[in-house]
């Protein structure tokens, strides 16, 4: 079912499967959305993509540390191997 407009006379159903462009949203599925778009998480899924949201928190929170203390993201990310003449 898609949500067509406000129709307050008529009866509606409600934790249904509904259509968002191409992708199914099912109940219990997580939609998460800001200024640069939109993301649904699948019930399924939530708690592997929540332990996947905290590694990469982790992670960048250990690079902006090394970067506090004056290490370089070029030399942490070890992008000098793109520029290294063959």
């Amino acid at each position: 079912m898609t949500p067509r407009g406000v129709f307050k006379a008529m009866k509606r159903e409600i934790n249904v499967p509904v259509s968002c462009g191409n992708l199914t949203v099912h109940p219990g599925d997580l939609v998460l959305g800001d200024c640069d778009g939109i993301v649904i998480v699948p019930q399924d899924r939530l708690s592997e993509t929540l332990e996947k949201a905290r590694q990469i928190l982790e992670k960048e929170e250990q690079i902006q540390a090394e970067i506090e203390r004056g290490k370089i993201i070029f030399d942490m990310l070890g992008l000098n191997r793109f520029f290294e003449s063959q």
